[in-house]
């Protein structure tokens, strides 16, 4: 991370730096240290509803998204 906004988002010097936080918040702080381990359940409270979020469409967007970079380096793409 090399820094924050207002709001207190991390700002990242590119996206694969974030995502390896996101994974590494994923990991630490919801399964090891509060035992909710599946995507769609940290999600629910990672980004619950009455933030004005849709933990179940969300959860469907990562799932695909995974799967299609999953399948992208099964075919050689560097990612």
């Amino acid at each position: 991370m090399i820094g924050q906004t207002k709001s207190k988002f991390a700002i990242y010097a590119n996206w694969a730096t974030s995502v390896e936080d996101w994974c590494d918040l994923l990991s630490v702080v919801y399964c090891q240290r509060l035992r909710i381990c599946t995507l769609r359940e940290i999600l629910q409270r990672y980004a619950p509803t009455n933030d004005g979020n849709n933990p179940r469409t969300y959860a469907d967007t990562v799932l695909r998204l995974v799967k299609m970079w999953q399948a992208m380096e099964d075919k050689g793409w560097k990612l």
